[in-house]
């Protein structure tokens, strides 16, 4: 099978990106297995940082905001899809998400090149699982529900406006697609209220589990860690909120926060306080091995964001030996309610994670061992060849029935 792909990713960002680390593993699988795939790409390469299995098309992007960004990466990765298509022959139109940047490119090559076209749908970012979702059918979008989330968030008037409109916009597109692969069955049965029921599959991730760090909770800091996007429906706001309640209970605690987005001055700002200071540290974007050290010298992975369909970042902390806290939301709930290393708190209830944080920092030896290896052991039942073997099924028969 030959697949071309939309990869686009902001630039600066996409290092710790859940849809840019899946694609690799699953490229690497799919071309170790003889299959060919070509990626529509703005540089830096994913490839030239992770292992993967595609061919990057090179595609240009220029503007200062992302209105003008989207019309550059339209128009120069639709020409390219369409040329590397003609020259080497393509099966199927791949969207490695299922943000406005790759529908729009995935849906026009597919409708130009009369391909079937499949997206990836990690989550749907008007889904935050708070109390206004619960008046409204699952899944389908409601633009003003959303944009007072994102007020809620501390999202900008501007940028919450322009959310908004790319969310409607994400709406319309995805029902024109022919088939939609998610990771967890929560997030499938958001779109099969609004989509066939019979094109939308549950698929999964999967997970390269590196070697379970050596060193104990004696060698590590009372630090949390969070790694992620700073935009709406991460719950960065509440991480700050939640620091200022642990620091009254364990005075030495810190947090490390890595990653960056439209709110970060905000949190920046919030973080000024006197009793924060030197407490909450932003670090920015940071090599993999720069991350990895900070694993392995925290206590703890922090994470209340309410947009999560698997829980990438997550994932790679237990893997690395840490456990978790986070919001108790379906999909979270699905994949980790039954690791011991993670707890799941009521959603909006800073006390009950204030609660499960100081109890892990201030966890003996002993019971912090345990959380440990509960946690590296768990994410082991998580195979990128199972999850390859599953998805190429898939695709090969939305290919046949075409």
């Amino acid at each position: 099978m030959r697949i071309l792909a939309s990869l686009f990713h902001p630039s600066g960002s996409w290092l710790f990106s859940g849809s840019e680390r899946r694609f690799c593993a699953l490229t690497e699988k799919w071309h170790a297995s003889g299959h060919e795939i070509w990626a529509l790409e703005p540089r830096p390469f994913a490839a030239d940082s992770m292992v993967a299995g595609y061919q990057p098309v090179p595609v240009s992007v220029r503007g200062s905001n992302l209105g003008s960004q989207l019309f550059s990466w339209y128009l120069g990765a639709v020409s390219e899809g369409i040329a590397t298509a003609r020259r080497v022959g393509v099966d199927l139109i791949y969207a490695t998400n299922n943000n406005v940047f790759n529908l729009l490119v995935a849906g026009a090559l597919a409708r130009r090149l009369s391909l079937p076209c499949i997206v990836v749908v990690h989550h749907l970012r008007w889904v935050t699982y708070d109390e206004d979702a619960v008046a409204r059918p699952t899944g389908r979008y409601a633009p003003l529900a959303f944009l007072n989330a994102l007020a809620r968030e501390g999202m900008p008037g501007g940028g919450a406006i322009g959310r908004v409109a790319g969310a409607q916009l994400e709406s319309q597109l995805l029902p024109t697609f022919d088939g939609f692969l998610t990771v967890s069955d929560a997030v499938r049965g958001q779109l099969v209220g609004w989509l066939p029921e019979e094109h939308v599959f549950t698929v999964g991730n999967g997970l390269h589990a590196p070697p379970r760090s050596e060193s104990n909770v004696g060698e590590r800091r009372k630090a949390g860690l969070y790694v992620g996007r700073l935009d709406e429906g991460k719950g960065t706001l509440d991480l700050i909120r939640v620091w200022e309640e642990v620091l009254r209970l364990s005075p030495d605690a810190r947090l490390d926060i890595v990653g960056d987005g439209s709110l970060r001055k905000r949190l920046e700002e919030r973080a000024s306080r006197p009793d924060l200071v030197n407490r909450v540290r932003f670090r920015g974007f940071l090599p993999e091995t720069d991350l990895r050290d900070l694993r392995h010298t925290s206590r703890l992975f922090l994470t209340l964001s309410r947009t999560e369909g698997f829980g990438i970042a997550l994932a790679e902390a237990l893997a690395d030996g840490l456990p978790v806290v986070a919001w108790d939301i379906p999909p979270l709930r699905e994949i980790w309610g039954k690791c011991g290393a993670v707890s799941l708190c009521p959603t909006g209830d800073i006390e009950a994670v204030r609660k499960a944080v100081v109890d892990v920092l201030e966890a003996p030896l002993e019971r912090w061992e345990l959380l440990s290896y509960e946690a590296s052991r768990y994410v082991q039942r998580f195979s990128w060849d199972e999850v390859a073997a599953k998805e190429l099924r898939i695709l090969g028969e939305l290919v046949g029935r075409r």
